[in-house]
């Protein structure tokens, strides 16, 4: 059996502590301890839940919640968007640079990045 103490307005898991069910005498003192852990982590005492849950049990309160899917998704593809944008960096500044009209600054840079990779050869 696990022990956990819940926020009650969103469910979310606060803590888990595996065990301690090996002596009934101890178990309520045990989740006192979750309870207390949570006050002293500025939860007031009515906004937690603590209780004795089954593996299945903890399980659900520890699955990802389709708001984490989504959060981690929009991570993925700002990850994509990041490299899309650092990969593009080098044909727009070669582009610019050939440009009759280009300024200098950008010539220069176009010229300190090949001089750069040329080094790596």
């Amino acid at each position: 059996m696990n022990r956990v103490c819940v926020y009650k307005i969103t469910g979310k898991l606060l803590e888990m502590q595996s065990g301690g069910d090996d002596r009934p005498d101890l178990m309520d003192m045990r989740l006192d301890t979750l309870r207390q852990n949570g006050i002293n982590a500025g939860y007031k005492e009515d906004e937690i839940d603590v209780k004795w849950v089954t593996d299945a049990e903890l399980a659900e309160l520890t699955a990802p919640t389709a708001e984490d899917m989504a959060a981690q998704e929009a991570l993925a593809i700002k990850a994509k968007l990041a490299d899309i944008d650092i990969k593009s960096i080098r044909s727009i500044r070669e582009w610019v640079a050939k440009q009759s009209d280009a300024p200098q600054y950008a010539k220069d840079f176009e010229i300190m990045a090949s001089t750069e990779r040329a080094k790596l050869k």
